[in-house]
């Protein structure tokens, strides 16, 4: 309140006497000139001050504001001595029974010459009025910390729905994020708010909360919200309602969701009559079965109908291994929970026989008990009848395939053998043969002995040849019985020039096995071709290859360790077992024994390893799948 200049004395008196009766309110005046103060008694009872020690002078109420404000009090005072004569300003001022804030508003009456020779104003006792304006603030701060760490949006207004806190997600939710809203209306902040909504703020400002778990919002541009609300009044210290409190979570997806998920719901009960899936359930604790009008369809019962008993509606599933699979599946889903997915045959109740798909899996309690069985379960028999008559033709592609490459394994048998094991016979008859006039006559009966040898080997390895284009029909079978000893001493006979002249030194070691059973074609060129690989890269001094065998892990490992030149695996690692692959400059190869060595080995079932150091010599690790003899 604030009292003009332009009113007279006798107006401005009545005007404040109104104002004593109607508030607690004081009424001084200030004889400027004179230092003359005068209190009325509502004065001397707002400042608590004992009429015997007033003394009428402006200091009376000067030692009574409190000393943090005395010097802004003052100032005021005197500016509107000097200036206009208006005052309001709110002050503490001490008391005996304690701090008060006061509130004064006053008026100047001037002279003649304009000067302020009088003031006359009103203290008012605002000391609760603060406390409370005090209180709701530390509220809504401490509100406003609570709103701040609530992850919902949240928001709090007082009686007249002005904002005094929000949260950050209530600001997001309502996209108002770059608005400051507090001190601002609700319904400034939110003018498209229906009536009804007011309403329901009327009725909680009465004390009692309301909340709505799906509530529709239609916003000012046209956009629609789904929001689920709870609106609580918050009290003051004095027990009266202060405003309200509003929690509210945007739930517009997750009502978008459901719609869509009521609409795929419709959808999959029709897709599941077209797919022919039906659910089904048993109930662990009273043993009922239940299902669908799909499987009700699909066994051709009655719909309505179940069976008494799980065993009952297992009876359906076609004698033998469905009935032994499903029996089998399913004790184990109720023993231990484990869920079951198996295609299996139906006899109807019209008594045809289909295929179905069926799948169970376990439903628990929220402690964790299993208590029922449920599943699904589908007509797969015009999928499963194409799938096994596809699979009768795969079946003799297959075996075609098999011929097929059997035949063709033969032709590639024969063009590698051919091409490489028959070079050492031929070489040793070329070398004989040049130097057959060299010999003395005595001698070329010996010489042509080793010839006739060297014809009967050669001869030999073309029946080789002709095995191998034979192989199809053995091949598998490995049944040839392949002593160790004797291919070496075949191997011997065959490479004895080239040992002798290298002075090659050969030494074997077969007493933990002495040989298998095996394909005879395929072991003749492993050794065959492993020996000569030894001499070809052999070192210029003492020369050697130990073959040794010992049983590992149900296998027969062969092992072939030469002290030769050795390959750099560092380089070659990857290429070693590559066709016409070569790694040794100035030396007769063509790169094909390896190759062959490891063909044959995959071919019997097994796998070869190496192991080597550039001038240390090369190891051959091979293991066989085979029975020894």
């Amino acid at each position: 309140m604030k009292v003009y200049s332009h009113l007279s004395k006798e107006e401005l008196v009545q005007r404040l006497r109104l104002v004593e009766q109607v508030a607690k309110t004081g009424f001084w005046n200030y004889n400027v000139n004179e230092n003359v103060l005068r209190w009325d008694d509502q004065m001397f009872d707002i400042y608590e001050v004992d009429r015997d020690k007033f003394k009428g002078e402006f200091s009376d109420w000067e030692n009574c504001v409190h000393k943090d404000d005395i010097k802004d009090a003052t100032q005021s005072f005197q500016q509107s001595v000097a200036s206009n004569g208006e005052f309001e300003y709110l002050f503490r001022i001490n008391t005996p029974s304690g701090i008060k804030y006061i509130k004064a508003v006053a008026m100047g009456e001037r002279d003649d010459s304009g000067e302020i020779i009088e003031m006359f104003g009103v203290n008012m006792d605002f000391t609760a009025e603060y406390q409370r304006e005090r209180d709701t603030r530390k509220a809504a701060e401490l509100y406003q910390v609570l709103i701040d760490q609530n992850p919902n949006a949240t928001a709090m207004v007082d009686t007249n729905m002005v904002y005094l806190a929000a949260s950050q997600k209530w600001l997001s939710d309502y996209n108002i994020q770059d608005q400051e809203i507090i001190g601002r209306s609700h319904y400034e902040v939110f003018p498209e708010i229906p009536n009804h909504w007011k309403d329901i703020h009327q009725e909680c400002m009465k004390g009692v909360g309301q909340k709505n778990d799906r509530d529709k919002f239609v916003r000012a541009d046209g956009t629609v919200q789904y929001i689920r609300w709870n609106i609580q009044p918050w009290l003051k210290a004095n027990g009266d309602v202060g405003g309200l409190i509003m929690f509210t979570e945007d739930i517009t997806q997750q009502v978008v969701n459901e719609e869509k998920s009521a609409e795929m719901a419709g959808f999959f009960s029709e897709a599941k009559k077209i797919a022919r899936i039906g659910t089904w359930e048993v109930d662990l604790q009273t043993g009922l079965s239940s299902w669908d009008e799909v499987v009700a369809d699909i066994y051709k019962t009655p719909i309505g109908w179940y069976p008494p008993t799980p065993e009952e509606g297992i009876k359906f599933y076609k004698e033998g291994k469905s009935r032994e699979s499903i029996l089998e599946a399913f004790g184990n889903l109720v023993e231990t929970g484990e869920s079951y997915d198996l295609e299996l045959q139906l006899t109807t109740a019209e008594g045809n026989d289909i295929w179905v798909r069926s799948i169970g899996y376990p439903v628990y309690d929220d402690t964790g008990k299993m208590i029922k069985a449920t599943g699904l379960f589908q007509d797969i028999n015009e999928r499963k009848l194409i799938e096994l008559e596809k699979d009768s033709h795969l079946g003799q592609l297959k075996v075609m395939a098999e011929r097929l490459s059997a035949q063709n394994q033969s032709l590639l048998d024969f063009a590698h053998i051919s091409s490489h094991n028959l070079r050492s016979p031929v070489g040793n008859l070329i070398s004989l043969s040049q130097l057959y006039n060299d010999f003395a006559d005595e001698e070329k009966p010996d010489v042509f002995n080793k010839i006739t040898q060297e014809i009967t080997r050669l001869s030999s390895t073309l029946d080789d040849l002709i095995e191998a284009l034979v192989i199809r029909e053995s091949l598998g079978k490995f049944d040839d019985k392949v002593e160790f000893e004797e291919v070496v001493e075949k191997i011997s006979q065959s490479l004895s020039q080239q040992i002798n002249d290298s002075d090659f030194t050969l030494t074997t070691d077969f007493t933990a096995c002495k040989g298998i059973l095996s394909n005879r074609t395929y072991m003749d060129s492993i050794f065959l071709n492993l020996v000569t690989n030894a001499l070809k890269y052999r070192k210029k001094k003492k020369p050697s290859l130990h073959i040794s065998v010992k049983i590992e892990d149900r296998s027969v490992a062969l092992t072939f360790k030469d002290n030769g030149i050795g390959i750099d695996l560092s380089k070659y690692n990857n290429k070693l077992f590559g066709l016409y692959n070569t790694f040794h400059r100035g030396y007769d190869s063509r790169g094909v024994g390896l190759f062959m060595v490891k063909t044959h080995v995959e071919s019997l079932g097994g796998k070869i390893k190496v192991k080597s150091k550039i001038d240390k010599g090369t190891t051959f690790i091979i293991h066989l799948p085979a029975d020894t003899l």
